[in-house]
């Protein structure tokens, strides 16, 4: 009797506790709502291109040397009416490739994107033509944000951890 009688006392002593942890934890919030709203006239769209890499070759496995090429990404902007396509000119790092993954910022003023190295341990011998296209590597994968002309490009953050994904760029900016 006595171990349920402190037993009680102890789950009373409890109960208070949270009760006078939530009463000090409730605040009054007042939402500031913006009555006017902003429509950005412009999308952002991206092109999948094979572009030779400037001065690299490749020996096929007949010992023939051939150009190599990468497959990138172009982004650009175009007005929702389907005029002024303009390109953005994103410089990467030497060894990274532009993936078609990408966001326009709310404001139109920035552009967050996917980015990862060549892999040379991935690519395609395109037999029709004789090409060597390599691709970029997924587990190198890197979050990355510019200006809408391309400038100030920064590295956001990494998509993989030792070999494990742990972030993707999803959703709206």
């Amino acid at each position: 009797m006595k171990k349920l009688l402190i037993s009680s006392i102890g789950l009373l002593m409890l109960a208070i506790s949270i009760l006078i942890f939530q009463i000090s934890c409730s605040k009054n919030a007042s939402a500031q709502t913006n009555t006017s709203t902003t429509v950005l006239d412009k999308t952002l769209i991206s092109k999948n291109v094979i572009t030779q890499i400037s001065g690299s070759t490749v020996t096929d496995s007949l010992g023939r040397i051939l150009p190599a090429y990468v497959y990138s990404t172009e982004f650009y902007t175009i007005k929702n009416d389907g005029t002024n396509l303009t390109k953005i000119n994103i410089t990467m790092p030497s060894g990274f490739l532009l993936m078609p993954y990408g966001y326009l910022s709310p404001d139109g003023k920035k552009i967050i994107f996917t980015a990862s190295k060549i892999s040379y341990s991935n690519y395609n011998y395109n037999r029709g033509d004789g090409r060597i296209i390599y691709y970029g590597d997924p587990n190198t994968m890197s979050i990355y944000s510019a200006s809408i002309d391309g400038s100030n490009l920064i590295k956001i953050i990494d998509t993989y951890i030792n070999n494990t994904s742990q972030y993707s760029l999803v959703g709206t900016y």
